[in-house]
């Protein structure tokens, strides 16, 4: 029964039946933050593959850097109140994983609050 579902359990219902639909968009909001890291991680690649094969415009909430350059093109960070843009920047290839290991380190550098709550969280680029 979905009352008897975990939160965990349902953020991963709610994650499947999002893309069951072949969306053109979809609107994120910290999708994995009741996911343990293993799973949080391969979902996000799995969306991640996804996004590029469909083309799929994303826009996802996060503090976490790793997992928002694991799926970006581009990085908004705002912060604030009121919320202003800080920073828009654009994401390198995804396979140039040293271009995006150096965008990861500074982004956490220059922006403090982007840093992962979890050290092993397998979402992220390598630094």
């Amino acid at each position: 029964m979905p009352s008897a579902l975990s939160l965990g359990m349902a953020r991963r219902v709610a994650l499947a039946r999002a893309l069951a639909v072949d969306p053109e968009m979809l609107v994120l909001d910290e999708p994995f933050a009741s996911l343990d890291v293993g799973l949080a991680g391969a979902l996000g690649m799995r969306i991640a593959e996804h996004v590029r094969r469909r083309a799929t415009l994303v826009l996802l909430s996060t503090h976490d850097a790793g997992q928002a350059l694991a799926m970006a093109s581009r990085i908004l960070v705002v912060a604030g109140q009121p919320a202003t843009l800080l920073a828009d920047i654009a994401v390198p290839d995804h396979r140039d994983s040293a271009a995006i290991g150096r965008l990861h380190q500074d982004l956490l550098t220059r922006f403090t609050f982007l840093a992962r709550t979890d050290p092993g969280d397998v979402s992220s680029p390598p630094a």
